[in-house]
């Protein structure tokens, strides 16, 4: 149902995202990890329905796991501007007092 290409491009970013997507993916379907490898390799033997529902799982982890990231990034960068405000603001200070 999913072209090799589709295929291929869901299990980069899984491998990128993910330690062990297989056990994730696992965990999360209710499928055994066979029927998930077969999905990832390719073999015609996977039903539909569960390769829809490997399919859209796998979606959803990436875009919740890309969420996380992009907001620790944001916590970030609101840090580092914080800290180089407090270094600024403590600087003026000091040469105020004196």
């Amino acid at each position: 149902m999913y072209n090799k290409e589709e295929v291929l491009h869901l299990k980069e970013q899984l491998t990128a995202h993910f330690d062990s997507y297989p056990r994730l993916l696992q965990e999360v379907t209710g499928l055994t990890r066979p029927t998930i490898n077969k999905f990832f390799n390719h073999e015609d033997s996977v039903r539909p329905s569960n390769e829809d529902l490997i399919y859209s799982t796998s979606i959803r982890l990436i875009k919740a796991k890309q969420k996380v990231r992009n907001e620790m990034f944001d916590e970030l960068q609101q840090l580092t501007k914080s800290g180089s405000n407090r270094s600024v603001n403590s600087k003026s200070s000091s040469k105020l007092s004196k």
